[in-house]
């Protein structure tokens, strides 16, 4: 948790293909950067907090078919 990451910065996950579990907070990712989640389908846990993502970007969860948390 805690680091400065930004939409930018969060475009390089999109290459974790196999990634299951990701945790962030205190970043600059916003509802932009969460489109990168969406073609993560091994990813099952996700947590985070005091950034500046919405509802809107939450939708991208969506294609997480195995998402629990």
């Amino acid at each position: 948790h805690d680091t400065p990451i930004s939409d930018t910065g969060f475009q390089h996950i999109a290459k974790l293909r196999r990634i299951e579990r990701l945790g962030f907070g205190d970043t600059k990712v916003s509802d932009r950067g969460m489109t990168v989640l969406a073609n993560l389908s091994d990813l099952s846990n996700v947590s985070f907090g005091r950034d500046q993502v919405t509802d809107t970007g939450m939708k991208y969860l969506s294609g997480c078919k195995n998402l629990t948390s």
